[in-house]
């Protein structure tokens, strides 16, 4: 008896339909490649901008913080201090760079921020104190904040924010830099400038798309301001005061001392020769103090003091006008 054994029919990929779907399938994956490399792309640029930023509102605070005249108003470290930051020294294997590590601590150990007396333990100059103006000075930080488990300020390349101190080997860039452009070289010297050079980690003032160099650049303009002061010297009834040129009229602005986080006083004075005397000073913006002060015969004997004069200075020019009354 003969069995009948069913057929079976096996089929397969031929050697053209499997390159065919090799050929899909090496498509899709380049596709998927390219998408996830330029949100990883655009999430490093979105990064480095938000580093800067952050750095830039440490120094000198918001852009978009204006008074109601328009005016930029300078706050965070520049307001505090009365400088840029200065450049610290960090040891690296092979090497030593420049970091702004006195952003997000005190390095430096100047004084804490504080309300305090023009006392003469708090003044550059204790012949310049005057106990009864009282200023807030000193180091308000940490102004910036370190991500979480990190170290070192990073862009969104990973690339530190430091200039290195020489030829440091993996530390090929100067992203920190002076006010004017140069290279930091000394921890005597403010930072003025920060960098990031993009993708390529290559400065190129001409690259573009995530290759673009990225910079927070603080000009002379937003930490330097001026200020014209007039003394309206006035009899007691609040009429002109007859000068008198053997008297003298002296003016004091009070401010942070750069060097120790206290007070530093700058002292103007004119010979009392007309009732209207312009007094001018150039400070860094931020919360200061002005007063004036009649000395008879011009040998040091303080007579009368104007009102205490508390104010905002601002980047740019300032005027002020104080009422002086003698006796």
């Amino acid at each position: 008896m003969k069995i009948h054994r069913p057929s079976i029919n096996q089929s397969g990929l031929t050697l053209l339909e499997l390159l065919v779907v090799l050929t899909i399938l090496v498509v899709l994956s380049t596709v998927a490649i390219t998408i996830t490399s330029g949100v990883a792309d655009h999430a490093r640029y979105e990064a480095t901008q938000r580093s800067l930023e952050n750095i830039r509102e440490a120094v000198i605070g918001p852009a978009n913080q204006r008074d109601a005249d328009g005016s930029l108003l300078i706050n965070g470290f520049v307001a505090d201090m009365g400088r840029l930051p200065l450049a610290t020294s960090e040891a690296v294997t092979g090497g030593d760079v420049f970091t702004l590590q006195e952003l997000w601590e005190n390095v430096n150990a100047v004084a804490a921020h504080a309300v305090r007396p023009a006392s003469t333990a708090n003044v550059d100059d204790a012949a310049e104190a005057d106990a009864e103006v009282y200023l807030a000075t000193g180091w308000r930080g940490p102004y910036l904040q370190l991500p979480p488990g990190n170290a070192a300020l990073r862009d969104g390349w990973a690339a530190e924010f430091v200039t290195p101190d020489g030829v440091v080997s993996g530390y090929t860039n100067a992203l920190l830099r002076t006010q004017a452009g140069a290279d930091i070289t000394a921890i005597t010297q403010q930072i003025g400038q920060i960098h990031s050079f993009g993708a390529n980690a290559t400065e190129n003032g001409a690259d573009t798309g995530y290759d673009r160099d990225l910079s927070v650049l603080i000009s002379s303009g937003q930490t330097t301001a001026t200020e014209a002061v007039t003394v309206e010297v006035r009899n007691p009834d609040g009429t002109p005061a007859t000068a008198v040129p053997a008297d003298q009229i002296i003016v004091r602005l009070y401010a942070p001392d750069p060097a120790t986080g206290l007070i530093a006083v700058t002292r103007e004075e004119a010979a009392f020769t007309t009732s209207m005397l312009t007094f001018n000073f150039t400070s860094t913006p931020g919360p200061r103090v002005l007063r004036a002060y009649y000395d008879t015969g011009n040998d040091g004997s303080i007579q009368r003091a104007s009102v205490i004069v508390p104010f905002t200075l601002r980047t740019g020019g300032n005027t002020r006008l104080i009422p002086l009354s003698i006796p």
